[in-house]
């Protein structure tokens, strides 16, 4: 489900960098198996890079190159939407469906609106992922908003969950507006009036082809996908939020005994999932969404505070108000 151009740009970006001085191995000499060989490919090639450059922009780099209107139907997709707010939804209801590890989430607002990037679907992911995902995301969004709307647009704010890149005046080159680093959550802030700019692209009867194209491979292909991935998927993308494992195997068309023999054979448990989707959707209630500290703790299912309480402490490492009250400081003043 991965365009070739995607591993062309980053081997072009490992043959670009003077810090780089080994060739990476192709999939064949890596011995991958599985459906997901591409994916695995993609990982390793952007593992290879920054293990041999720590400090590579490549991130920038793609996100600025996977531009054109021909990459792949995905691309086709998003860029044939009539509005961004219509390409942006159907970012969110699409990503799964190329099997990577982000999960986009965007919140409207009266005025400021917003997408947040969660990774639920690891229990700690590495800073360079996190960083690498930011920068195609944003860099991207970018040059969408400024060929829809005008180049003098500028996002309002951008929070990123790692820490100040060496080559953070980039960032602020490319984006001119408030960065803030070490952030609670990964997300792009903009006005709301953006939502209803028109797409120079934007091309409605395309746009249907390539959204029903999208879901019906995954359909043929969605076993292709892990279970725990897509069970991790199902859980963030529920409305309302419904955490049983009665729930999840039904939404599944699987018994619940089944459901727990198709996690334990990937070496997870439903307790495992669950805590992996709750984690990133109390971050997007609590710092993308602004709901409060009951709000968020009954909108996951906790039964009481108690509980919530202890889930968050495990979670983030410290009390939860105390922890929320430091972080809505540090980004009120940042």
């Amino acid at each position: 489900m991965i365009s070739d151009i995607y591993f062309r740009l980053l081997l072009d970006i490992i043959n670009n960098d003077p810090a780089i001085t080994e060739k990476p191995l192709s999939y064949k000499e890596l011995s991958l198996t599985g459906d997901d060989v591409a994916t695995k490919y993609f990982t390793y090639l952007v593992q290879f890079i920054y293990s041999h450059n720590p400090n590579s922009n490549m991130g920038f780099s793609f996100g600025q190159n996977v531009v054109a209107l021909n990459l792949c139907d995905f691309f086709r997709m998003i860029t044939t939407a009539q509005t961004v707010e219509e390409c942006l939804d159907a970012t969110v209801k699409i990503y799964h469906v190329l099997g990577l590890r982000p999960y986009p989430v965007v919140n409207k607002g009266p005025k400021t609106s917003s997408l947040a990037i969660a990774f639920p679907y690891e229990d700690r992911s590495e800073a360079y992922t996190r960083r690498f995902t930011c920068e195609v995301f944003f860099a991207y969004g970018l040059d969408l908003f400024q060929k829809s709307i005008s180049m003098d647009v500028k996002p309002i704010r951008i929070l990123l969950d790692y820490p100040r890149p060496k080559y953070a005046d980039q960032y602020q080159d490319l984006f001119q507006c408030e960065i803030v680093y070490d952030a609670p959550i990964a997300m792009i802030e903009f006005p709301t009036s953006m939502l209803s700019a028109s797409l120079p692209d934007h091309n409605k009867p395309l746009h249907n082809i390539y959204m029903a194209k999208a879901f019906e491979t995954w359909s043929e292909n969605k076993r292709q996908q892990s279970f725990r991935y897509r069970a991790i998927t199902h859980l963030m993308s529920q409305s309302p939020y419904n955490f049983s494992s009665a729930n999840l195997a039904a939404a599944m068309n699987i018994s619940t005994r089944g459901l727990q023999k198709r996690l334990a054979a990937e070496g997870c448990s439903y307790s495992q999932v669950c805590k992996l989707a709750r984690r990133e959707l109390t971050k997007i209630c609590l710092f993308q969404k602004k709901m409060d500290f009951e709000e968020t703790a009954k909108i996951l299912g906790f039964q009481t505070q108690v509980s919530f309480r202890k889930f968050f402490k495990e979670q983030f490492g410290g009390n939860p108000k105390a922890y929320v009250l430091s972080q809505s400081t540090q980004l009120e003043t940042a």
